[in-house]
């Protein structure tokens, strides 16, 4: 992504973000380690965040891409070696209806590699829908399994993008995010919160979990229509 001006001062607390001030974000996470820890606090996210056109022409890509072929897509946001260009891999990995597979997220990685970025800080993804469920089901949401890669670990990427049919979501994990005990895997996380959401599921809310997770691990979640600036969901 093609973004070189020179990054803005931080302004913790300001609660519009302009595509700089997102990019001095993203840059400084390629500084998280196990012992520093670069997310903002929770209180100091903005409460909008206005994105420059090539984020919109990336999302948009990756959502028409679904439309068309209905499958998933994948990509990782990274940062170079010299911590001075945010980048995103424009030829995304090709899933299946319902999923990209852990083997295909590995195949990124190294996509991610050999083009430069060595610092994976979030990750792009869609989601699919038929057009029955564009008008009946909220299609536009994280799953467990979507979150659970955001808390179990420090150094894991503390961002992921969810392109829509009809929107853009985005959830961030921040500084006072709990992360998950060691014991606790992927399919026991996605297991406990379907099935204590089981009968919101299957009514069509595919929020609640979202939210009570976000709540138990201080996330921060966004969202916004194509071409539309990102702004904060508070349940």
């Amino acid at each position: 992504m093609p973004e070189r001006e020179p990054p803005p001062e931080k302004a913790q607390g300001q609660r519009i973000w302009a595509a700089p001030d997102l990019r001095h974000y993203l840059l400084a996470l390629a500084g998280s380690t196990p012992e520093q820890n670069a997310c903002l606090e929770l209180q100091h996210f903005p409460q909008r965040i206005d994105l420059s056109p090539d984020w919109h022409q990336i999302l948009d890509q990756m959502r028409t891409q679904t439309a068309v072929d209905g499958v998933e897509y994948w990509s990782f946001i990274g940062v170079t070696a010299q911590h001075d260009r945010v980048m995103v891999m424009r030829d995304f990995i090709r899933g299946r209806r319902e999923d990209v597979s852990a083997e295909e997220i590995a195949l990124a990685g190294r996509r991610a590699l050999a083009n430069g970025i060595t610092h994976l800080i979030g990750d792009i993804h869609s989601h699919t829908a038929s057009l029955i469920e564009r008008m009946v089901l909220a299609t536009d949401h994280f799953s467990p399994a979507d979150l659970y890669g955001l808390l179990w670990s420090r150094v894991a990427p503390a961002t992921k993008v969810l392109v829509g049919p009809n929107r853009n979501l985005v959830v961030c994990r921040s500084k006072d995010s709990e992360l998950l005990p060691p014991m606790m895997n992927q399919k026991t996380f996605e297991r406990l919160w379907e099935a204590r959401f089981r009968w919101e599921y299957m009514l069509g809310n595919r929020w609640g979990a979202d939210f009570e997770i976000g709540r138990r691990h201080s996330l921060v979640f966004y969202e916004g229509k194509p071409g539309q600036p990102l702004k904060e969901i508070v349940p």
